[in-house]
């Protein structure tokens, strides 16, 4: 058990290199972050719904209104900002990870049969 668990750490470690250039958890944290605000810099208004979910990925919330004539949906992503600018400041470290973590920007996305039509960013 002890054996195939040490495996799995190795496998994970492994991808995490691979995909993010290292196997820290932490540093892998800040990294997806960083992506994470980059690409949801890159929306505007009238795409569909299949390109922002590819662009930014899977949102947090997903929230639907279905009317007579229209299907409204609501997306919402969490980021966190003064997560990622305060890196340089401290070591990594679980306590800097916990409470930078209750700083977050939402930015809400709002669909109207699957076209973007409103961005709003909540500070």
């Amino acid at each position: 058990m002890k054996e195939k668990t040490r495996q799995l750490n190795e496998q994970n470690k492994e991808k995490m290199r691979q995909e993010w250039g290292t196997d820290d958890p932490i540093k892998v944290l800040f990294l997806r972050e960083e992506r994470k605000q980059k690409r949801l810099s890159l929306i505007s208004i009238g795409m569909t719904d299949r390109i922002v979910e590819e662009l930014c990925g899977v949102p947090d919330r997903r929230n639907q209104t279905i009317t007579s004539s229209h299907v409204h949906e609501q997306w919402v992503y969490v980021t966190y900002p003064r997560f990622i600018t305060k890196r340089q400041e401290f070591k990594y470290s679980e306590d800097m990870v916990t409470f930078d973590y209750l700083f977050h920007e939402k930015t809400y996305l709002y669909f109207e049969d699957r076209v973007l039509t409103v961005i709003q960013k909540e500070k």
